[in-house]
């Protein structure tokens, strides 16, 4: 499996590209863990929330999906600047 996660910063915006690229048949604890950060993405995306509010605030909502089966997997939703984006996995 191969994750691809590049952004920046500009003046008026930030961007953000995520792509994860699987070679050969991933195995159901990929697919099952895959399908729970989507949902986690897709929860932070609906979220409503008051300006001001920090990603430390808003990462529980994304990582709901992956707590409710015990796992923890370690990465940043926040910023890529200063972020520690990897993956490893608790259970």
């Amino acid at each position: 499996m191969y994750l691809c996660d590049s952004g920046a910063q500009y003046l008026d915006g930030t961007t953000d590209v995520t792509r994860v690229f699987h070679y050969g048949k991933p195995t159901q604890h990929e697919k099952e863990t895959f399908t729970r950060v989507l949902k986690g993405h897709i929860a932070l995306d609906s979220v409503i929330f008051p300006s001001g509010t920090s990603g430390f605030q808003l990462d529980p909502i994304a990582r709901l999906f992956l707590w409710q089966v015990g796992t923890c997997l370690i990465f940043s939703f926040g910023s890529k600047k200063n972020s520690n984006f990897k993956f490893v996995y608790r259970t």
